[in-house]
Protein backbone atom coordinates (compact mmCIF):
# COMPACT_ATOMS: atom_id res chain seq x y z
CA UNK A 1 0.00 0.00 0.00
CA UNK A 2 1.53 3.28 -1.04
CA UNK A 3 1.47 6.68 0.61
CA UNK A 4 -0.60 7.85 -2.41
CA UNK A 5 -3.35 5.34 -1.60
CA UNK A 6 -3.46 6.57 1.99
CA UNK A 7 -3.76 10.14 0.71
CA UNK A 8 -6.70 9.00 -1.46
CA UNK A 9 -8.50 7.89 1.74
CA UNK A 10 -8.05 4.13 1.32
CA UNK A 11 -8.34 2.31 4.62
CA UNK A 12 -4.83 1.00 5.25
CA UNK A 13 -2.15 0.57 7.86
CA UNK A 14 1.51 0.81 6.91
CA UNK A 15 3.79 -1.61 8.71
CA UNK A 16 5.37 -5.05 8.76
CA UNK A 17 2.54 -7.55 8.25
CA UNK A 18 4.11 -10.14 10.54
CA UNK A 19 4.61 -7.69 13.43
CA UNK A 20 2.25 -8.52 16.32
CA UNK A 21 1.72 -4.84 17.15
CA UNK A 22 0.81 -4.02 13.53
CA UNK A 23 -1.56 -6.99 13.35
CA UNK A 24 -3.16 -5.88 16.61
CA UNK A 25 -3.61 -2.30 15.33
CA UNK A 26 -5.08 -3.72 12.11
CA UNK A 27 -7.70 -5.56 14.20
CA UNK A 28 -6.59 -9.19 13.91
CA UNK A 29 -8.76 -10.11 16.92
CA UNK A 30 -11.93 -9.01 15.12
CA UNK A 31 -10.77 -9.69 11.55
CA UNK A 32 -12.95 -11.64 9.17
CA UNK A 33 -9.87 -12.91 7.40
CA UNK A 34 -6.46 -11.47 6.61
CA UNK A 35 -4.77 -12.20 3.28
CA UNK A 36 -1.03 -12.98 3.27
CA UNK A 37 0.05 -12.04 -0.25
CA UNK A 38 3.43 -10.33 0.00
CA UNK A 39 6.16 -11.02 -2.58
CA UNK A 40 8.16 -13.45 -0.43
CA UNK A 41 6.83 -16.95 0.31
CA UNK A 42 8.88 -17.03 3.52
CA UNK A 43 7.31 -13.75 4.63
CA UNK A 44 3.83 -15.11 3.86
CA UNK A 45 4.53 -18.11 6.09
CA UNK A 46 5.61 -15.77 8.88
CA UNK A 47 2.53 -13.56 8.42
CA UNK A 48 0.29 -16.66 8.68
CA UNK A 49 2.10 -17.86 11.81
CA UNK A 50 1.88 -14.42 13.42
CA UNK A 51 -1.82 -13.98 12.61
CA UNK A 52 -2.62 -17.52 13.76
CA UNK A 53 -0.78 -16.93 17.06
CA UNK A 54 -2.86 -13.84 17.81
CA UNK A 55 -6.18 -15.23 16.58
CA UNK A 56 -6.24 -19.03 16.31
CA UNK A 57 -9.77 -19.09 14.84
CA UNK A 58 -9.36 -16.46 12.10
CA UNK A 59 -9.89 -17.49 8.45
CA UNK A 60 -6.54 -16.82 6.69
CA UNK A 61 -5.90 -16.71 2.95
CA UNK A 62 -2.28 -16.99 1.78
CA UNK A 63 -0.34 -16.97 -1.49
CA UNK A 64 2.64 -19.12 -2.55
CA UNK A 65 4.66 -18.91 -5.76
CA UNK A 66 5.60 -22.60 -5.98
CA UNK A 67 4.18 -26.00 -5.00
CA UNK A 68 7.10 -26.52 -2.60
CA UNK A 69 6.37 -23.25 -0.83
CA UNK A 70 2.64 -23.97 -0.88
CA UNK A 71 3.23 -27.22 1.02
CA UNK A 72 5.23 -25.41 3.70
CA UNK A 73 2.67 -22.66 3.85
CA UNK A 74 -0.10 -25.21 4.38
CA UNK A 75 1.74 -26.53 7.46
CA UNK A 76 1.82 -22.95 8.82
CA UNK A 77 -1.97 -23.09 8.87
CA UNK A 78 -3.79 -20.81 6.45
CA UNK A 79 -7.42 -21.68 5.93
CA UNK A 80 -6.96 -21.30 2.17
CA UNK A 81 -3.75 -21.11 0.17
CA UNK A 82 -3.06 -20.23 -3.43
CA UNK A 83 -0.36 -21.47 -5.77
CA UNK A 84 -0.26 -18.94 -8.59
CA UNK A 85 -3.90 -18.46 -9.62
CA UNK A 86 -5.36 -21.76 -8.35
CA UNK A 87 -7.01 -21.48 -4.92
CA UNK A 88 -7.32 -24.64 -2.88
CA UNK A 89 -8.54 -25.50 0.61
CA UNK A 90 -5.79 -25.76 3.18
CA UNK A 91 -5.59 -27.18 6.68
CA UNK A 92 -5.80 -25.90 10.19
CA UNK A 93 -2.67 -25.46 12.29
CA UNK A 94 -3.37 -28.71 14.11
CA UNK A 95 -4.58 -30.90 11.29
CA UNK A 96 -3.19 -30.14 7.84
CA UNK A 97 -5.09 -31.83 5.05
CA UNK A 98 -4.40 -32.37 1.39
CA UNK A 99 -5.84 -29.87 -1.11
CA UNK A 100 -9.15 -30.89 -2.63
Amino acid sequence: MSERRLAEAYLALLGEASDDEVLDKAGILRAGGPIAAVDSDADNVFVVLSARKLNPKVHIVARASSEESAGKLEIAGPTVRSHRTRWVAGGSPRSPRSPS
